[in-house]
């Protein structure tokens, strides 16, 4: 009885993903796991993050609580990691959730107005990040996991500095659709597309989070254990790392 109940109340998330191909998480790039590398470490206390991350090096000038910021000199590349939620609903945790949370294509884990607060206040934080780019002549490349995916994708999306050339985001969701509207509202349809093909998106199947939120050029994994009914711990940023 209990592992049929874990499957009906999974079967609602996986529906939504007959017919798409899924990948190994093997067959990752380098430079997805680095950027997922930096998702993960935007997660954690300022004082607290890695200094170094491969060839890159964590600018503490231009980081907080919101976001990391790293460079590489010999790339001449800055990633700009953009946190997502800590504290996502318990009941997330149970694996009967993911018929219900796949069922709404708007669900939100925070308000929109703190979703559209955050944002705005990346939009200031961001200026900060370009002004370094354009003393360098380096390129940004933008990352973020979950409500930071999605906001991310977002700010790319409506940025026109001409410095963000691409990046890859990791179970983009946590405001999905309603938050992605009002934030690119004015930014028309076919911009919105071109411009979100740029960003890879990493997906892993069957997390009911962010399978409502498909833009950017994505791509499907299969979890590092297929067997996990989680839908927390299918979302969660470790399944990239």
């Amino acid at each position: 009885m209990a592992s049929v109940a874990l499957a009906a109340g999974a079967a609602g998330a996986f529906a939504l993903y007959r017919g798409l191909k899924s990948h190994s998480l093997d067959s990752m790039s380098t430079d997805a796991r680095l950027h997922a590398k930096m998702s993960s470490a935007a997660y954690e206390e300022p004082d607290e993050r890695s200094n170094t991350i491969d060839d890159y090096i964590l600018l503490s000038r231009y980081s907080n609580k919101r976001l990391a910021m790293y460079v590489s000199d010999s790339q001449k590349r800055i990633i700009v990691a953009i946190r997502g939620t800590t504290n996502l609903w318990p009941e997330f945790n149970n694996p009967m959730a993911g018929a219900s949370i796949a069922a709404d294509a708007n669900i939100c884990c925070l308000p929109i107005t703190h979703i559209m607060q955050r944002f705005h206040w990346i939009i200031a934080e961001m200026q900060g990040v370009i002004d370094f780019a354009s003393k360098r002549g380096y390129r940004i490349s933008i990352t973020g996991h979950s409500l930071g995916g999605m906001l991310a994708m977002s700010y790319f999306v409506r940025d026109t500095s001409g410095y963000f050339v691409g990046g890859h985001v990791f179970n983009a969701g946590g405001g999905m659709r309603e938050a992605f509207r009002l934030i690119t509202f004015g930014t028309t349809e076919p911009e919105i597309q071109l411009r979100s093909r740029l960003v890879t998106h990493h997906h892993i199947y069957g997390d009911p989070i962010s399978v409502v939120f498909s833009r950017g050029n994505l791509r499907i994994y299969q979890p590092k254990n297929p067997l996990c009914m989680s839908p927390l711990k299918r979302h969660a940023i470790d399944q990239f790392l």
